[in-house]
């Protein structure tokens, strides 16, 4: 089954998603940001590997693509886990946001607005959690 902004997989548990529009917002930057990021050509210098630390598109496309995945069927059990890939795709949409905004072509302006998007969408879906849990 696809993954869907607006159908998660299973009915989630209450006390993980405290705000589903915040999960759901989440999820649906997430996919738009892999879009974005798959969209760089071929040939562009964002496709290679950058200084240690910083993602190349596919790696930024590759995390965004699996936490849309995992938060499509998050459940209380693996709150843990998803937290961590949550924490993991912001940090990788704010790393190559940066190698993103110093190109100048379309794509890549493109792409740091998805990738900026999707690390506020990540920090706020986070922030409902540690309220849950604070």
């Amino acid at each position: 089954m696809p993954v869907s902004a607006t159908q998660p997989y299973l009915p989630l548990p209450e006390a993980a998603v405290r705000d589903q529009a915040a999960l759901a917002a989440c999820l649906a930057a997430c996919l738009e940001c892999a879009q974005a990021c798959s969209e760089i050509g071929r040939d562009s210098p964002l496709r290679s590997d950058h200084d240690e630390g910083v993602a190349s598109a596919d790696q930024c496309a590759d995390i965004c693509r699996s936490t849309a995945q995992v938060l499509s069927r998050v459940l209380e059990r693996e709150l843990t886990l998803t937290r961590a890939l949550v924490e993991a795709c912001a940090r990788t949409c704010a790393s190559f946001r940066v190698v993103c905004e110093s190109q100048s072509d379309a794509a890549a302006r493109e792409c740091a607005k998805a990738c900026l998007e999707c690390e506020r969408a990540c920090q706020q879906w986070l922030k409902g959690l540690r309220e849950i849990f604070h």
